[in-house]
C-alpha cells in the first residue's frame, strides 16, 4: 500500500500530468528527478519512516504493543529498500540495523528500558542521515514544505484506505496517516519563524488548516467512526499544498 501512496505523492512533486497519468503498480516507481527533487524525495521517506516511528512509539505508552509492531516493520519492509543504495553515496551509515534491533526488542521484551534507548537511537539515526541535505535546503521553507506536501499526499491517501462506509476498518492505515501528519506538523514548526518573517496571513492559513486536519487523527488508537471523511481530508491536504506553493 505505502509504495502505492508513494508513487501518487511522486506526481505532486514532479508534476505528472493527469492526462496521461502513470501506470501505478506496488512496486518502486523510477521517475527521473533533478537533483533537488531527489532530495526532497530522500527527505520525505526519511520522514515517513520518522512517522511511522512516532506513532509507533504513542501506543507502546499506551501498551498496545500489537498495534506498535506494523510500525516499527514498515519503515524497513515498505521504504528502507528504496532509499538504501543511496546510503554511501550521500556518507551515511546505513540505519537498518538499529531498526532492527527496535523492532526485534519490542517483540521480546516490550517493556525493557532498552526500548526507549533504541528507539531515540532510530530516531536519532533517521535525523542524523536528514542532516546530510545543504543547510540551505532543511532551513528552507520552500524545500521543507515540499516534503511536508509530500507527507500529507501519503497520510491522506492511507486514511482514505483506513476507511469503509464512514468508519475507521482499517486501523494501521489510519495510524500510519496519522504519525505522517504529526511528522508534517514537526517540519512546519522547523521553518515557522521564517515564513511568518515573509508572510504572516499565509502562516496563519497553513496553521488553521494543519489544525483542522489534524482532527481526524483524535488518537493514536482510531474512534469508531471517522471525524473527517476520506474527501474532507484530501480537500483539507489539497488546500494546505496550494497555500503552500502560493508561498513559494
Amino acid at each position: 500500500m505505502e509504495r502505492i501512496i508513494w508513487a501518487m505523492s511522486l506526481c505532486l512533486l514532479t508534476g505528472c500530468g493527469a492526462a496521461n497519468p502513470p501506470a501505478v503498480t506496488d512496486q518502486a516507481v523510477s521517475v527521473v528527478m533533478a537533483p533537488e527533487d531527489q532530495d526532497v524525495d530522500f527527505a520525505v521517506k526519511l520522514n515517513l519512516m520518522k512517522g511511522h516511528l512516532l506513532v509507533a512509539r504513542e501506543l507502546l505508552d499506551l501498551k498496545e504493543v500489537d498495534q506498535a509492531l506494523p510500525h516499527l516493520g514498515h519503515p524497513i519492509e515498505e521504504i528502507y529498500d528504496d532509499l538504501a543504495d543511496q546510503l554511501p553515496v550521500r556518507g551515511i551509515s546505513d540505519f537498518k540495523p538499529v531498526l532492527l534491533t527496535l523492532q526485534d526488542l519490542v517483540k521480546a521484551t516490550p517493556t525493557s528500558p532498552a526500548v526507549a534507548t533504541t528507539y531515540q537511537q532510530a530516531m536519532s539515526a533517521l535525523t542524523g542521515a536528514e542532516a546530510t541535505l545543504p543547510a540551505s535546503q532543511r532551513q528552507s521553507p520552500r524545500f521543507v514544505l515540499q516534503v511536508i506536501d509530500g507527507l500529507l499526499a501519503a497520510a491522506g491517501g492511507e486514511y482514505r484506505s483506513a476507511l469503509v462506509n464512514g468508519k475507521i476498518a482499517e486501523p494501521i492505515e489510519y495510524q500510519d496517516s496519522r504519525g505522517f501528519v504529526l511528522c508534517a506538523q514537526q517540519l512546519y514548526r522547523s521553518v515557522r519563524t521564517q515564513v511568518v518573517k515573509t508572510n504572516a496571513a499565509t502562516d496563519k492559513t497553513i496553521q488553521q488548516d494543519l489544525t483542522r486536519l489534524a482532527r481526524a487523527w483524535p488518537a493514536p488508537m482510531p474512534p469508531t467512526a471517522a471525524v473527517l471523511t476520506a474527501d474532507e481530508v484530501l480537500t483539507a491536504v489539497a488546500g494546505i499544498k496550494q497555500t503552500a506553493r502560493d508561498l513559494r
